[in-house]
């Protein structure tokens, strides 16, 4: 049978730009018309692709980079990208602080901070695409404000979250 976008994207048989990805999201999940979508955006008003929503200073490009290496090494690009969407989600909820660097360093919120990992890591290439990927729209993050991986055995996330989606080894909640 044909092989998904995902399955070629993960064995690196080809690469992907963005707008190959976003066509075949389009393709592979429920759409609404354009006008749908603006009359929506009008109703809650919503800055729907505002760019200066979207302007990540170096420092800031910087920190959101070494996270997704430190927490999606082995997922790809989509697994980095969807690292940064997370902060970027805490960054707009009332729950979370108001900044990328204070939902970084909140106390006991991402492990590769208070392990050492954070500071030692060294983004790649696939960190630097992801970013880009960020600053121009792209979210599958589907508002998830937490993550795990799969194999971790502290059940919190589990029983006091809602599971939203995983990819590769990444469970995401809200």
């Amino acid at each position: 049978g044909t092989r998904s976008y995902l399955e070629q994207y993960e064995e690196k048989e080809k690469k992907v730009t963005i707008a190959e990805y976003m066509d075949e999201w389009e393709r592979t999940h429920p759409s609404i018309e354009a006008n749908e979508v603006e009359t929506v955006a009008a109703a809650d008003d919503i800055q729907y692709g505002d760019p200066s929503g979207l302007d990540f200073s170096d420092e800031e490009s910087q920190m959101l980079l070494k996270l997704a290496m430190a927490e999606a090494e082995n997922q790809g690009v989509i697994g980095k990208a969807l690292v940064i969407c997370v902060v970027k989600n805490r960054v707009d909820s009332e729950a979370f602080p108001d900044s990328i660097e204070d939902v970084i360093y909140e106390p006991k919120q991402f492990s590769p901070v208070w392990d050492g990992r954070y500071d030692e890591a060294v983004p790649d290439a696939e960190c630097y695409e992801a970013l880009e990927w960020v600053l121009n729209y792209w979210d599958g993050s589907a508002g998830a404000l937490y993550f795990e991986a799969d194999y971790n055995t502290n059940d919190w996330h589990r029983e006091n979250l809602r599971k939203l989606f995983q990819y590769g080894d990444m469970i995401f909640y809200e």
